[in-house]
């Protein structure tokens, strides 16, 4: 039996794939511009913050399954995630639904070495690719939502 993939946006949280961002949030505050940040990020309060929710999801029952881990042996992913300062924003660069994971483009240049991290976790859950758009495409899962009758939205 699969154990992936989202029907409706305001179902129940069973499992969410998640990031919890190390040294890498840093680089924000290098060229915080360029990395979509309107200001240098609190670095020390954004991870306490991230942990508290993740402490928070798992409380409440919600199997929280962090990429890091799930990544552990693919030391070419996770080296490249040292290079993604918004890689926390994990639902950005996929969406999973029942038949498999839909891998976007971002369009912002720094935001693209999301993409290969984010399909080796999801090639190391067993969960099919079944759509993975590519240049020129470009398309944040941030803005893109099913609905309960079957329905997507995206915004643009």
């Amino acid at each position: 039996m699969q154990n992936f993939g989202i029907t409706n946006e305001s179902g129940k949280l069973k499992r969410v794939l998640v990031h919890h961002p190390g040294k890498e949030l840093e680089l924000a505050n290098n060229d915080p511009v360029a990395h979509h940040f309107e200001q240098p990020v609190d670095v020390k309060r954004f991870r306490s913050d991230h942990l508290e929710l993740l402490e928070h999801l798992e409380e409440v029952g919600v199997e929280v399954i962090r990429l890091r881990e799930v990544l552990e042996d693919n030391k070419k992913a996770l080296e490249q995630s040292l290079e993604c300062p918004n890689l926390v924003f994990v639902r950005d660069s996929s969406t999973v639904t029942k038949k498999g994971v839909f891998l976007f483009r971002m369009g912002l240049p720094t935001r693209r070495k999301e993409t290969p991290v984010i399909k080796a976790a999801h090639t190391a859950l067993d969960i099919p690719i079944v759509l993975e758009l590519k240049e020129p495409e470009t398309f944040e899962g941030g803005g893109f939502a099913i609905l309960e009758n079957n329905s997507a939205v995206a915004g643009l």
